[in-house]
């Protein structure tokens, strides 16, 4: 759970909030404020990250969410191998 707030945090959320499981948080693109949550759910053969992203305001985002939720997996799979 560490990693994960660890790699949000290197994202610099406006706000990051821990909740059951995970985070949510919200992320400002111009002035468009972008919701993004994560969730951590560990089993037996290890963990899966469940992450959820929506535009608050438009039909389409240019692809901004999408990047987000790539670059969130980069960052956190460079923090994971250097373990």
């Amino acid at each position: 759970m560490a990693d994960v707030e660890s790699t949000l945090k290197r994202m610099r959320p406006i706000t990051l909030t821990l909740v059951e499981n995970g985070f949510d948080c919200e992320f400002r693109v111009f002035f468009f404020t972008d919701d993004v949550s994560v969730r951590l759910v560990e089993d037996t053969d290890g963990a899966t990250i469940w992450i959820r992203r929506s535009s608050r305001v438009g039909d389409y985002d240019l692809g901004v969410n999408k990047r987000r939720v790539n670059r969130f997996m980069k960052y956190l799979k460079s923090l994971l191998t250097k373990k």
